[in-house]
């Protein structure tokens, strides 16, 4: 997926900046214009980090009087050209044609993050309840309407129903948008990026310092960063060609592992029954074994030297120049295989993809 639009608030020299994207967006104007802002501001969205009140619009030691929706930054993002992949990764927030983010610091300084996302007629307050109890009032509600929704059995239960009601093509049409609703997990909050699944920015400053950039101690340097990105691609590209090449064993391994734990779940059933029998009488506990679907694991890592006039030696050890060479020509590399769309702006390169 591609970003399409972007919308600013309070952010630096933007007080209100609505911005369409293409494939390629070249941001053309004079110091001072907000070219680097609008980067700058993607690059927050991404990460959430490096931003203060220094960066409300308009905010300084001599102005300390603003207004309360004036001190509030958000940076909204909208997708397009979402992939099946991106939409079963994002979820119901990956049901429309376009996915919608927004970043915000409110005016105490808290990060929140938000998205649209497309629900059943009430299913967002039976997901999203705070307890089984109000979850179960909710989804009666709900079945009221709805009489093809089977009868409450569990939260768990109510929300696979929920879902597969969804997922049938009759009732797309049905489906009503929730806006900014909590998208937290999706940027880390819980565990590893979501979005970083669907879509990648690397923000590439014009003043950085290239010798710290390309070091070994700059774990987290754009240079690495970049160079990760090639690495992930071939990774991706020799366990994809492995996985079709070995389709058959991986097929046949996934079943065995299936089987196997369906009969050892269902040894330990009736071990448990048996005790269980003695205690209650007509009473007896079911397991379900569930196997996660096997996958090959597995990643790379890549040492970046550079041959120079028939001498290899570490990019680090070059000049700036061919240092800085170096990072643009992985970054037309990234573009050539589609990983990245671009955005420049005078002075500095955003790579997105």
């Amino acid at each position: 997926m591609k970003i399409s639009k972007i919308k600013i608030k309070n952010f630096r020299c933007h007080k209100d900046l609505e911005l369409d994207f293409d494939d390629l967006t070249i941001l053309v104007g004079p110091n001072g214009a907000g070219k680097s802002a609008v980067i700058c501001a993607l690059d927050w969205f991404f990460t959430g980090e490096n931003i203060s009140e220094a960066d409300i619009h308009g905010k300084t030691q001599q102005n300390k009087d603003h207004a309360e929706e004036d001190l509030q930054i958000e940076v909204s993002v909208e997708f397009v050209d979402l992939s099946s992949s991106d939409r079963e990764i994002l979820g119901k927030y990956g049901k429309k044609e376009t996915a919608n983010f927004t970043r915000m610091r409110t005016p105490d300084g808290e990060i929140k993050l938000y998205g649209n996302s497309l629900h059943g007629p009430g299913f967002a307050k039976v997901r999203n309840a705070d307890n089984a109890t109000i979850a179960q009032e909710e989804y009666k509600h709900i079945a009221e309407q709805i009489t093809d929704l089977p009868n409450w059995k569990s939260h768990k239960a109510a929300k696979a129903a929920l879902d597969e009601w969804e997922a049938k093509s009759e009732n797309r049409g049905h489906l009503v948008e929730v806006q900014d609703e909590d998208t937290s997990h999706l940027y880390g909050i819980a565990g590893k990026y979501v979005l970083e699944k669907c879509f990648r920015m690397i923000f590439v400053p014009a003043a950085m310092n290239i010798s710290d950039e390309v070091g070994e101690s700059s774990k987290g340097s754009i240079l690495n960063r970049l160079v990760g990105e090639v690495a992930k691609m071939a990774v991706a590209e020799a366990r994809g060609r492995w996985l079709e090449e070995n389709k058959a064993q991986m097929d046949a391994l996934d079943t065995s592992i299936r089987n196997m734990v369906r009969e050892a779940t269902t040894e330990h059933e009736k071990v448990i029954n048996r005790h269980l029998s003695r205690l209650i009488r007509d009473a007896s506990v079911v397991l379900r074994g569930e196997s996660p679907d096997w996958n090959m694991r597995g990643e790379a890592s890549i040492q970046t030297d550079i041959l120079v006039n028939g001498q290899q030696i570490r990019l680090d050890r070059q000049g700036h120049g061919v240092q800085r060479a170096a990072v643009i020509a992985i970054l037309q590399a990234l573009v050539d295989r589609q990983a990245l769309s671009v955005v420049a702006a005078e002075g500095s390169v955003g790579g997105l993809g």
